[in-house]
C-alpha cells in the first residue's frame, strides 16, 4: 500500500514538474494554459507508456514465429490507444480544460523560471535527506529567501501593471490587422476600452483567420477582453475571423448592420453570441453617437437599421449595405467604410454629414469600384490605410485608386507591403508606425 501511495506521489510529481517546465513555452507559442494536464497524464502514461507498449513489444516479438498470436497482441494494443484517444477527446471537450492566455514577454520567462528555481533550493535547503553541495546560494540561505520576495514582487507588479497600464492612457490607437485579402481593425480607446472591427477571413478556406492571425496578434498585445465586436458587412472576409474571436475571448458587444446570411458561418455566428450571451445592437446613420472615454463613434451608413436576410442579395449589393463608421477625438478623426462603392460614396457625400477625416481606411481593399475622385476630395485626407492581401487575385489596391491617391498628396500604407499599421493619437498629432519598417 505504502509502495503504491508513493508511486502515485511521485507520479504526480512528475507530472507537475513537468507541466511547470514546459507552461511558459506553451504560453508563448501558443497561448493557452491547460488544466487537465495533470489528470489525463496520470491516466494516459499508464495505459499508453506502460500496456499498451508492454502490448506492442509482445507484438513484436510474437511476430516472428506466431502471426495469429501478433495479430491478438496488436489488437489490444490498438484497444488501449482508442481508449487513450477516446478519454483525450472527452477531457479536451470539458469547458474548462483550457484557457486563453496573454503572451509572456522574454523577461517574464526568465523571472518564472528562476522562481522555479530559487524555489527548489529552498525545499532542498529544508529536506534533510538531501545533500547538496556547497556553494554560493546554499551558504547564503537569506539571499534565496530576498530573491525569493523580489521575484514575487516583480510578478505582482507585473500583474497590476497590465491591470492598470490602459486605464491611464490618453491615446487612441487604431491598428489595421495584416489579415491577407479582407479586414480587421483594433481601436483602443483612452483608459482601455476596445473594439474590433472585422476579423478578416477567406471563403471556401479552412484557414481560421480569428485562431491564426488575429488572436495571437491580441494576446501578444496582452488583450484578452473585447469591449465591442463591430461587423460591418457578412462577408467571409470580414466575418470568418469574428468566429474564433467571439468564442474565446470576453466580448462584451456586438454591433452590426442587421444583415444576415442563411449560410453555415453566419449560423455558427448567431449561436456563438447567443450562447456567450453577448448583447448586439443595430445600428445606422439614425443611431445616436456613442462616447467612449471622449471619443466619438458615428455610424454615417446605413441609412437606416436593416435587419433582413441578405442571402439572395448581390454580392455589391451587400457591400454597399456595409457600416460605414466615423471616429472622433479631439482634432482628429478616422473614416472607416468597409466595402462601400462609388454609388453610396456619392449618397454619402449629398447627405451633407462631415465626412472629412485626417486618416481613411480606402473603401473595399483598393478596389476600382470605390474611392471616387470627390469622395477622396471631400474626405481629403493626410493618411490612407489599404488592408489588402499581398499577390491578391483581384489585384487590389488598383493601379488607379493609387494614382487618385497620389494626385491627392495622401501618404498610402498598405498592410501587403507595410504588414500591420498602427496609427495614435492623443487627439492633436497623429503618429504612425508599421510592422515592417521602410528600408
Amino acid at each position: 500500500m505504502q509502495k503504491s501511495v508513493r508511486h502515485i506521489y511521485l507520479s504526480i510529481l512528475v507530472c507537475v514538474a513537468a507541466t511547470l517546465g514546459t507552461l511558459p513555452l506553451i504560453v508563448f507559442y501558443f497561448n493557452r494554459v491547460s488544466a487537465i494536464t495533470i489528470i489525463a497524464n496520470l491516466i494516459l502514461v499508464p495505459l499508453l507508456g506502460t500496456i499498451a507498449l508492454a502490448f506492442s513489444m509482445a507484438f513484436i516479438l510474437c511476430a516472428f514465429f506466431s502471426t495469429g498470436l501478433a495479430g491478438f497482441f496488436i489488437k489490444i494494443a490498438s484497444l488501449f490507444a482508442q481508449v487513450s484517444v477516446y478519454v483525450i477527446d472527452y477531457l479536451a471537450s470539458l469547458s474548462w480544460s483550457s484557457f486563453s492566455f496573454i503572451k509572456p514577454n522574454l523577461a517574464e520567462i526568465i523571472i518564472f523560471y528562476l522562481l522555479i528555481f530559487i524555489l527548489l533550493r529552498l525545499v532542498d535547503l529544508r529536506t534533510p535527506s538531501v545533500v547538496i553541495k556547497k556553494d554560493f546560494l546554499t551558504r547564503h540561505p537569506l539571499f534565496l529567501k530576498i530573491s525569493l520576495i523580489a521575484l514575487i514582487v516583480f510578478f505582482l507588479a507585473d500583474a497590476a501593471y497590465l491591470l492598470t497600464r490602459d486605464k491611464f492612457s490618453s491615446d487612441l490607437r487604431v491598428t489595421a490587422i495584416d489579415v491577407g485579402q479582407g479586414s480587421s481593425i483594433l481601436v483602443r480607446f483612452p483608459g482601455g476600452k476596445t473594439m474590433l472591427i472585422d476579423g478578416g477571413g477567406f471563403a471556401d478556406s479552412s484557414f481560421d483567420m480569428g485562431k491564426l492571425v488575429v488572436a495571437p496578434f491580441l494576446y501578444s498585445e496582452r488583450i484578452s477582453k473585447i469591449d465591442i465586436v463591430v461587423l460591418s458587412h457578412p462577408h467571409p472576409d470580414h466575418l470568418h475571423g469574428l468566429l474564433y474571436i467571439t468564442d474565446n475571448f470576453d466580448v462584451q458587444e456586438v454591433w452590426s448592420t442587421g444583415q444576415r446570411l442563411d449560410n453555415e458561418n453566419f449560423r455558427e455566428w448567431e449561436k456563438i453570441i447567443s450562447q456567450n450571451k453577448i448583447k448586439v445592437k443595430y445600428l445606422s446613420a439614425q443611431s445616436p453617437p456613442t462616447e467612449l472615454s471622449g471619443v466619438q463613434v458615428k455610424i454615417l451608413w446605413p441609412l437606416k437599421p436593416l435587419k433582413h436576410d441578405a442571402t439572395d442579395q448581390f454580392y455589391d449589393l451587400v457591400n454597399d449595405e456595409s457600416l460605414v463608421m466615423k471616429i472622433n477625438y479631439g482634432r482628429v478623426s478616422f473614416l472607416m467604410p468597409a466595402d462601400i462603392s462609388g454609388s453610396v460614396e456619392k449618397l454619402l457625400i449629398k447627405s451633407g454629414q462631415n465626412l472629412h477625416s485626417d486618416v481613411l481606411f480606402v473603401p473595399h481593399h483598393g478596389s476600382s469600384r470605390s474611392s471616387s475622385p470627390d469622395f477622396i476630395r471631400k474626405v481629403s485626407s493626410s493618411n490612407a490605410l489599404i488592408s489588402a492581401g499581398k499577390n491578391n487575385p483581384f489585384h487590389h489596391p488598383d493601379p488607379l485608386i493609387l494614382k487618385r491617391l497620389t494626385d491627392a498628396n495622401v501618404n498610402i500604407l498598405r498592410t501587403d507591403r507595410d504588414g500591420a499599421i498602427t496609427v495614435t493619437t492623443d487627439g492633436t498629432r497623429l503618429a504612425v508606425d508599421t510592422y515592417v519598417k521602410p528600408r
